[in-house]
């Protein structure tokens, strides 16, 4: 298109133009010239040509326009359709990323929960367990006075005499027991530990100050070898086996119960932050 306008503006020599060494003015060509209206019909054709050549250009130019629009329309187009595209995926990225942080709080609050229920549990079985050993010494002491109480001395005496391994052996007592330790509750232990294990021991009471704690002490003639019953030694004998009783029930009362309340208050916690 663009050479052609070249060859439009490019001048061209008249069919009729003859080189002349001496040129005269022209003359006004009469209207009944053929030759003269063949030069205007030729000029007429040339300036329709170029007409049509401009409008060809300017066409050309529309039609580009329209194609670099179309273009920009259709990148930008693909450009927001992009966008969209990582921003939901972004989107997604963050909500999974927000819920594993979510269940992480969750499973540590749960994990936290236990320990401190397993420290608390542990906490109200020493708790009960030395209640159980404070009720039950003041059951023993509350014993003293009974009749009852002469058999469960005799009890005493017999168990320690079994575990003593001599053939001598002194008991001593808490001063309220003492009264009660008479040479026939003496005998009547021996005979128990002579019937129990077929072995002979010699019984006597101590001599000296009473022993601190309700219960029985005996001890080898010479004092190298002693055998404690007492009431309070007794229990912690029994002790471990108390709290194991102890923390099982408190386990099995609060087993299934605080898992789904715990696990709804993180998550009302986390949602509160």
């Amino acid at each position: 298109m663009m050479q052609k306008l070249r060859n439009f503006l490019k001048p061209q020599p008249s069919r009729n133009s003859r080189p002349s060494h001496n040129s005269r003015p022209s003359q006004p060509s009469r209207p009944d010239d053929p030759a003269a209206a063949e030069a205007a019909a030729e000029v007429l054709k040339q300036q329709q040509g170029g007409e049509s050549i401009i409008q060809g250009i300017l066409q050309e130019a529309r039609d580009e326009a329209a194609r670099i629009t179309a273009q920009a329309e259709k990148s930008a187009a693909q450009r927001e359709k992009s966008w969209s595209i990582t921003a939901k995926r972004l989107q997604a990225e963050a909500e999974k990323e927000a819920a594993e942080k979510h269940e992480e709080i969750i499973r540590t609050g749960e994990s936290r929960l236990k320990i401190e229920e397993k420290k608390r549990r542990l906490q109200l079985s020493e708790q009960a367990a030395e209640e159980v050993l404070n009720e039950a010494l003041r059951s023993a002491e509350t014993m003293v006075k009974t009749k009852e109480y002469r058999q469960v001395l005799e009890n005493l005496i017999t168990e320690a005499a079994l575990g003593i391994q001599t053939d001598q052996a002194a008991v001593s007592s808490s001063v309220r027991e003492i009264p009660l330790i008479t040479e026939d509750l003496l005998q009547a232990a021996e005979n128990r530990v002579r019937q129990l294990s077929g072995r002979s021991i010699k019984l006597v009471p101590a001599e000296g100050q009473p022993r601190p704690g309700q219960g029985v002490l005996l001890t080898s003639l010479d004092g190298t070898v002693a055998f404690s019953n007492q009431i309070r030694i007794r229990l912690l004998r029994y002790q471990s086996e108390i709290r194991r009783l102890i923390y099982r029930k408190l386990l099995s009362a609060g087993e299934g119960k605080n898992s789904q309340t715990a696990k709804k208050d993180f998550s009302e916690g986390d949602s509160a932050e």
